[in-house]
């Protein structure tokens, strides 16, 4: 199941980058949670559930245009997947443009997302997912 649940993540990114947000919370599990150990989405720390979620994005977005996140190197194991990101931004307020790595743990059930886990180094996520 692990190449179909990279798939999963894939499409979730993609529905993202067009901005389809039906699409996106489609592939959340209705308890889904995720939890920010990267610390960059401020005061975000744990979002749960789809509307959970949406609000800590919002936020997000407030403070933050022109966001991008080029989909990089993954890595999966049964129910997990590990992707690691380039964000590109830029302060909606200052103009400063933002460009960090980070790396999200996926874990998938019966095809649905029910847990996000956001860290500043591969080697933590990869720490935290067993691998």
């Amino acid at each position: 199941m692990s190449q179909e649940n990279v798939e999963v993540v894939r499409a979730i990114w993609e529905a993202d980058r067009r901005r389809d947000w039906d699409a996106v919370f489609a592939a959340y599990d209705g308890e889904v949670v995720w939890e920010d150990h990267a610390g960059l989405w401020g005061d975000w720390g744990v979002a749960r559930g789809p509307d959970g979620i949406a609000e800590a994005w919002r936020r997000w977005h407030e403070a933050f245009d022109e966001v991008r996140f080029d989909f990089g190197e993954v890595a999966h194991d049964g129910d997990v997947v590990i992707v690691t990101y380039d964000i590109h931004a830029r302060g909606r307020g200052s103009g400063v443009e933002v460009r960090q790595p980070v790396t999200l743990v996926w874990w998938l059930t019966g095809g649905k997302v029910v847990r996000i886990s956001a860290y500043l180094t591969r080697s933590e996520a990869l720490e935290a997912a067993g691998l």
